[in-house]
């Protein structure tokens, strides 16, 4: 590792004094937008295969869509109204006395 003395951290930070801000051409500022204001996009072209394979993903998704509403309509939850019912449920669970303090 060098010891750097006085002398020469002195000397690299006189060689700083000189330096002065960058300057662009007065010009270039036209020149970007003369640039930007000619450039034409290119077109984007998509190929059939491409388009026939996002209306197909489209149509597929769409399909199993109606399928999932369709078989979920079919299937009727059971309604629970019966008292004796609720009550059995609850002594299958809640059968032991322990209660658990957490």
């Amino acid at each position: 590792m060098k010891h750097f003395s006085d002398q020469n951290i002195e000397k690299a930070l006189q060689s700083l004094n000189g330096m002065k801000r960058a300057e662009a051409s007065p010009f270039l500022f036209g020149k970007i937008l003369h640039k930007l204001s000619t450039q034409v996009p290119e077109p984007v072209y998509y190929s059939g295969k491409i388009i026939l394979q996002f209306a197909m993903m489209i149509a597929l998704i769409i399909s199993l869509n109606f399928i999932t509403l369709k078989s979920h309509k079919q299937i009727k939850q059971p309604e629970i109204t019966d008292e004796s019912a609720i009550s059995q449920v609850a002594q299958e669970y809640f059968e032991s006395d322990n209660l658990y303090i957490y």
